[in-house]
């Protein structure tokens, strides 16, 4: 009796030391999860960037990336917006502005998945695959028989905006100082590529 008794008791303390060390690993993996999605969620910052190449391997490896846009769109840091000058044979340029936030009424918010496609798209290098396609869209547009467009320069205009860590009020602030990027790229139009009616 007093053998089983203590068979008994060791069984009872190996089960208990499993189980402590159960929930000890389950508690970091919940504390390691939790932190990483801390980590995700921060504003960006000196810690997190010192952090986050640490991070980043984990968080791929077991999937953990996480996207909280539907919630808080991340601010963005530049303010962008695009025009285009179309010259035409006899001389005369016009400026055709893409959508832009500002000038939206509520009646005409549809265009703004133009205004995304084109400012948030079409604007950065890695999709320049699109720019002769958007100047041929443009010339097509603005097609006249008598004088067709000769010359698309879509421009993309963007301006840095200030970290909150440097914020300054714009009475304060000096505008030569501000970094902003224009790209203008010029495409001949080939009158052989559109018909009477604009389309090829």
């Amino acid at each position: 009796m007093d053998d089983n008794h203590i068979t008994y008791n060791s069984q009872n303390a190996e089960n208990s030391d499993i189980q402590r060390v159960g929930r000890i690993i389950i508690s970091l993996i919940i504390v390691a999860y939790f932190s990483i999605v801390l980590i995700q969620v921060s504003p960006s910052g000196e810690i997190r960037d010192r952090v986050k190449p640490y991070v980043d391997p984990i968080i791929l490896l077991f999937g953990l990336k996480q996207r909280w846009n539907l919630f808080s769109p991340d601010i963005r840091i530049m303010n962008q917006y695009a025009t285009c000058l179309i010259t035409f044979r006899d001389g005369s340029i016009k400026l055709y502005e893409w959508p832009e936030n500002r000038k939206f009424s509520f009646s005409n918010i549809e265009r703004n998945q133009l205004r995304k496609f084109v400012v948030d798209g079409v604007s950065e290098p890695h999709y320049a695959a699109y720019w002769p396609d958007t100047a041929r869209f443009l010339a097509r547009a603005n097609w006249n028989v008598d004088n067709p467009p000769v010359l698309v320069e879509p421009t993309f205009n963007g301006m840095n905006v200030p970290s909150f860590a440097t914020y300054k009020k714009q009475s304060d602030m000096s505008f030569s100082k501000i970094d902003h990027r224009t790209v203008q790229l010029p495409f001949f139009v080939r009158h052989h590529e559109m018909s009477r009616g604009g389309v090829r």
